[in-house]
């Protein structure tokens, strides 16, 4: 068995990529956010709902979003990497006794459509871990971190890329309670908008 000490988790959504979001415009019109298109992240690429009907020949009919299929697909959207997190991903890459990470809020049946995603912008993790239902993104996370950590007393560090705004607090409490506990050294980094962190 490996002995784990350093630990490196990525979640996905507006962390790794900037991944499509349904919104509305002013005509109240559904349109999807496609991401950055410039260095300085000021200019955006919308889609309207009329233009995925022309691209796909059928209206976005669907009641949700997050659980689609739909929503992650590269034939519709072009979904762009967060080029500052890519730099990180690389760093990781190349050290040494590290074990990667992707951790989403995304379903399990999304698999086949976020694995297409990390393949075309040729990223590989050894773990890969989706919400398994019936309990929230940020609950689930952070179970998964406390049974790496229950299960790994060499781990020396964790760090972990995630955008929520709402979650940072949490992991924040929960990685001081952690680090007293074990003396295990734990990074939040906050991704906020167009790759900027903290």
């Amino acid at each position: 068995m490996n002995i784990i000490k350093h630990i490196r988790i990525y979640d996905m959504d507006d962390t790794l990529f900037f991944t499509p979001k349904p919104d509305v415009d002013d005509k109240g019109e559904k349109i999807f956010r496609l991401g950055i298109n410039t260095k300085d992240g000021k200019e955006k690429k919308f889609l309207t709902n009329a233009e995925y009907e022309t691209n796909k020949g059928e209206p976005w009919s669907f009641g949700g979003w997050w659980g689609r299929r739909e929503s992650l697909d590269l034939n519709t959207f072009d979904i762009k990497r967060n080029e500052y997190i890519y730099d990180e991903y690389i760093k990781d890459m190349n050290g040494v006794d590290k074990l990667m990470i992707m951790m989403t809020g995304r379903i399990k049946p999304l698999e086949g459509q976020v694995r297409q995603i990390l393949d075309f912008h040729k990223m590989k993790f050894d773990r890969y871990y989706f919400n398994p239902g019936g309990i929230s993104t940020l609950d689930y996370k952070i179970e998964v971190l406390d049974k790496y950590i229950s299960e790994n007393k060499h781990l020396e560090t964790i760090k972990f890329y995630d955008d929520r705004d709402e979650h940072i607090p949490v992991f924040n409490s929960w990685a001081e309670k952690i680090m007293k506990e074990t003396g295990i050294d734990i990074e939040v980094v906050h991704v906020r908008g167009e790759g900027r962190v903290n």
